[in-house]
C-alpha cells in the first residue's frame, strides 16, 4: 500500500495496490469524493459536487 495527499484536506489517503486509474476514493478525513486520476506519477484529482 501506499498514501497520496488529499487534493481537498491534504490528508493522506491511503491507496491499495490493486488501484487502477479512474478509481474513486473516500477521504476518512474530509469525505470528498477523490479519482485517481494518474498512477504514475500519482496523481489524485477531487470530483466535481453534483
Amino acid at each position: 500500500m501506499q498514501t497520496a495527499k488529499c487534493p481537498s484536506c491534504n490528508s493522506d489517503v491511503i491507496i491499495a495496490d490493486e488501484i487502477v486509474e479512474g478509481d474513486l476514493l473516500d477521504c476518512a478525513n474530509c469525505e470528498k469524493v477523490i479519482e485517481v486520476a494518474s498512477l504514475h506519477p500519482m496523481r489524485l484529482s477531487l470530483m466535481a459536487d453534483e
